[in-house]
């Protein structure tokens, strides 16, 4: 909606009501000059947003609003709206119909992941699910020598430094990440959560951080410990932003300084959000047993 004056506030609301358009609706106005305040040349689009703002506020129609109250379309202030804007409709047409992968029930200790199918179904975001045993027992049937494996293992392998990870967690690896392609392709899913300990450790001997790693940096969001909400945040920054996302726990304090804070997760950032990277084992579940073994 653009105001270049006072306007019609219920006619831009009635019209975007019978329009039965469901789109975001972004408001701006152009600014008066100090110079052209008289009543044959002031706008008034101060005042006319001010109206239309609450028609849209009655009518149960949400919008977004520029910076500045009144901005002119040719500002690089409205640029940057436009773009925030831009942003605004990415998520909206993402989420309404977003389809997202929960592999895995919930990691057991943690019950903050909890959430509601039916409450996202009711927003237009569909989960699809499946037991991890099919995860990892379609891993087990995978031979080292199949093309998609192997394939897999030099994008793990370029994607970061390997070091000294033996060669059979990396293969295994490999596997997962042909595993979770496919059953994310033939689901068509935009994002997915994964329950990524402790059974994964004791049935395969990998953590798959990665694997996920390397999904959200291609654009395919993957959140730990079968996070949904998790997963569907980072899809939503990822359409705000366009480039991949990441999950962080507030988990520190900073000495004393309370406008600070640690940020910390395991290893499944993606590596763009990273200054350097490199692969090797998980030294907490490494602690937690005595050995690295299992652990990379």
């Amino acid at each position: 909606i653009s105001l270049p004056n006072f306007g019609d506030e219920r006619a831009i609301a009635d019209t975007i009501r019978m329009s039965t358009l469901s789109v975001p609706v972004l408001i701006q106005a152009y600014p008066d000059e100090l110079t052209k305040m008289d009543v044959g040349k002031r706008r008034d689009s101060f005042c006319g947003k001010l109206s239309v703002c609450s028609n849209l506020k009655q009518y149960g129609i949400p919008f977004s609003l520029t910076e500045l109250h009144t901005v002119s379309l040719s500002s690089k202030d409205f640029l940057s709206d436009l773009d925030w804007f831009m942003g605004v409709c990415r998520v909206v047409k993402g989420l309404s119909q977003a389809r997202i992968g929960a592999i895995g029930a919930r990691t057991t200790p943690f019950k903050t992941v909890r959430f509601s199918e039916r409450l996202l179904e009711d927003a237009g975001i569909s989960v699809e699910t499946t037991d991890l045993s099919e995860l990892t027992m379609a891993v087990e049937k995978l031979k080292d020598s199949d093309k998609e494996v192997q394939n897999k293992l030099k994008a793990l392998t370029s994607y970061c430094p390997t070091g000294k990870v033996p060669n059979s967690s990396l293969l295994k690896m490999a596997k997962l990440a042909v595993v979770l392609n496919r059953w994310i392709k033939e689901n068509e899913l935009d994002a997915c959560a994964l329950r990524c300990w402790p059974e994964l450790q004791n049935s395969l001997g990998i953590f798959p951080c990665a694997v996920m790693s390397m999904m959200s940096n291609s654009l395919l969001p993957c959140a730990c410990e079968t996070d949904v909400m998790g997963a569907i945040a980072m899809y939503v920054l990822q359409l705000a932003s366009t480039l991949p996302a990441g999950l962080f726990d507030w988990n520190n304090n900073y000495g004393t300084d309370p406008d600070k804070l640690i940020l910390f997760h395991c290893s499944n950032l993606p590596k763009t959000m990273l200054n350097t990277c490199h692969m090797e084992y998980n030294a907490i579940d490494a602690r937690a047993r005595g050995t690295d073994e299992n652990s990379y």
